[in-house]
């Protein structure tokens, strides 16, 4: 019941019997919008809404996946407007977009190693693979930025670190596509794909705005 609640619609049967339906007591005021914590009543009739109702956002209704949704949307956010960032500061350090171009590929070079990913996402537990994923990107971020704080951030360093990010980020995106299957019931699966790709879709486009 509490999965995806949004909020009861409460009347008392003695209103309803009177009124006839539920859209003459909602036109009349005597239908009330409670939350979960409401104490129910003896004699309420009550309508529950929730993301369940919503079909477009009905997985959102499902915690565990809503968490990840969440989660999937503020790191493709942050791995965007880390690319950008970066990538201005290689073109300014170099003056050179042929390295901007190698940049760019060293973010990708992980990705022939997707399949051997996938193959170990599905022998060994995916929450586990994807929170260790997700500590490695964020510790090399952290270095990262560390570097840049204390004045010694290099397109030497930037490459190296990116190339290692490279290797990981490809981890992190399998495992992560990988989750929405373990967080879904099936018929719900195909909408909470749909649901993470938009959330990527956005953050390719609020990405680069932060950067």
């Amino acid at each position: 019941m509490e999965q995806g609640f949004i909020r009861a619609e409460v009347v008392d049967f003695p209103s309803l019997v009177k009124l006839g339906s539920i859209a003459d007591a909602k036109e009349k005021g005597l239908l009330r919008l409670e939350r979960k914590e409401y104490p129910v009543q003896d004699g309420d009739m009550i309508t529950f809404d929730s993301l369940a109702r919503w079909a477009p956002v009905r997985s959102l209704g499902v915690r565990d996946f809503r968490l990840l949704w969440a989660s999937n949307g503020l790191g493709s956010w942050a791995e965007n407007a880390e690319f950008i960032v970066l990538s201005w500061f290689v073109l300014v350090s170099t003056d050179s977009p042929f390295l901007v171009g190698i940049f760019g590929a060293l973010r990708l070079g992980g990705f022939l190693f997707a399949p051997l990913y996938g193959v170990v996402a599905d022998r060994y537990n995916r929450a586990r693979l994807f929170a260790g994923f997700s500590t490695l990107m964020t510790v090399i971020t952290g270095v990262v930025l560390a570097l840049a704080v204390a004045g010694q951030l290099s397109v030497r360093y930037v490459f190296v670190l990116m190339t290692l990010e490279g290797f990981v980020r490809s981890g992190y995106l399998v495992t992560r596509e990988a989750l929405v299957a373990d967080k879904l019931p099936r018929e719900d699966l195909i909408n909470g794909v749909a649901l993470n790709r938009s959330a990527w879709y956005m953050a390719q486009l609020a990405g680069p705005l932060g950067g």
